[in-house]
């Protein structure tokens, strides 16, 4: 009896439920990905609804509903992505059963024409069959399930190469070394844009602005207008992909982190006196002690001014002081 092309059958087969096992590692591990994506953004807007510390930024302004609309929304979006991974490993499995089984009734229907000739017996015949298809199956569940893995692991690796990869900004050596105390005179932004990684959104737009030494600022605005991203690219938490920072005339990319770290602190609104401070609150109220207000909206800046001037200007500060005083006044 000559079965050699069993062989090449089998090659086949294996090679069809390797490049089977492979793909669903590589959707698999992608799925995965958005589900962990949006728990984390469904927990951040967890926090928002629930915690404590945002209650009073709630209510001021009022954006529960639409916070919650968006809970429910990556909420539902993580269900359907866990369905969709359930029913692509269910799937996966359905078709490497279904390749067995397709096999299997092949070589099942080739082989009794040999038992009608007399070439083999039917014990012969059905040990055959039996430990051909125990071979195959062990392939589609052990050996596929090893791909499988493999796959999911060599994207994880792929991305983890990307991070090994990124420039190091912060040397710690940086700190001992011995650097120059920075005086402060001016710090200005020329066309700046900026859009955090992985995103196509910017957070800061063609944004010029000039802060002198000795003033207070204070820079007030909605939720996602850009105020603390500004602070993150004054301290260089991230750099500008567009436009510069200059700070007393040069880049402030030209500087050491140690350097720029010796200008800046957290400091309480009287210990700011003499000082250049910047201010950045929901509380409208608050911004009245400032020099000049900066409000911005969509990661640009509206309007400029004092508080008197901005009152009488009757813009969106004035909107939003108004806003917020009619909560005090209940």
């Amino acid at each position: 009896m000559q079965i050699w092309w069993t062989s090449i059958v089998i090659v086949i087969i294996s090679i069809l439920l390797m490049i089977i096992s492979i793909r669903s590692g590589q959707v698999l591990y992608d799925m995965d990905k958005k589900v962990t994506m949006l728990t984390r953004l469904m927990n951040y807007y967890a926090s928002i609804l629930t915690n404590r510390d945002a209650a009073a930024e709630r209510t001021l302004f009022g954006y529960t509903d639409e916070i919650d609309k968006k809970f429910v929304q990556a909420h539902r979006e993580r269900t359907d992505t866990n369905l969709k991974t359930i029913t692509s490993r269910m799937l996966r499995t359905k078709i490497s059963g279904l390749i067995l089984i397709i096999f299997g009734v092949f070589m099942m229907i080739i082989l009794l024409n040999h038992i009608s000739t007399g070439e083999i017996s039917a014990g012969m015949y059905i040990s055959f069959v039996g430990t051909l298809m125990s071979v195959l199956n062990g392939f589609s569940w052990r050996i596929g399930s090893i791909l499988q893995n493999f796959s999911g692991l060599k994207e994880y690796f792929k991305e983890f190469s990307k991070f090994m990869n990124l420039e190091e900004y912060l040397d710690i050596s940086d700190f001992a070394q011995p650097h120059r105390k920075l005086d402060f005179e001016y710090l200005e932004f020329v066309n700046v844009s900026f859009k955090y990684p992985g995103t196509d959104k910017y957070v800061i737009k063609n944004l010029n602005l000039r802060l002198e030494k000795g003033n207070h600022y204070a820079i007030v605005g909605a939720n996602g207008a850009g105020k603390t991203t500004l602070i993150k690219l004054i301290t260089r938490l991230y750099d500008v992909q567009e436009g510069e920072i200059i700070l007393n005339g040069k880049n402030i990319k030209l500087y050491k982190y140690n350097e720029l770290a010796s200008l800046f602190g957290s400091v309480f609104m009287k210990i700011t006196k003499d000082k250049t401070a910047v201010l950045i609150t929901h509380r409208i109220g608050s911004a009245r002690i400032a020099d000049r207000i900066i409000v911005m909206d969509n990661g640009e800046i509206v309007e400029i001014g004092s508080h008197e001037e901005l009152i009488n200007k009757r813009g969106l500060y004035y909107k939003l002081f108004k806003l917020q005083s009619s909560w005090y006044e209940r």
